[in-house]
């Protein structure tokens, strides 16, 4: 997920729709979030259901080469 604007509520959605699929862990890959998906990442991480990687400048890339990254799921086997 890209673009300027708010991800909270699509990636809740993301999440819970996996999850439903049976989804048990997420690695979330992050440049830069606002403060209420911060929040809302913070609940999965507390809950146990994910893990986030911050992408920091010494890794910054350029324009669309950030959606070379992607969200990894592990399902049950």
């Amino acid at each position: 997920m890209y673009g300027s604007e708010r991800k909270w509520l699509l990636l809740a959605e993301l999440i819970e729709h996996n999850k439903l699929q049976g989804v048990e862990y997420f690695y979330i890959y992050v440049k830069d979030m606002d403060d209420y998906t911060n929040e809302l990442v913070t609940h999965y991480i507390r809950k146990g259901l994910a893990e986030v990687v911050l992408f920091h400048e010494a890794n910054d890339r350029h324009g669309k080469l950030w959606q070379l990254a992607f969200l990894q799921v592990r399902s049950i086997d």
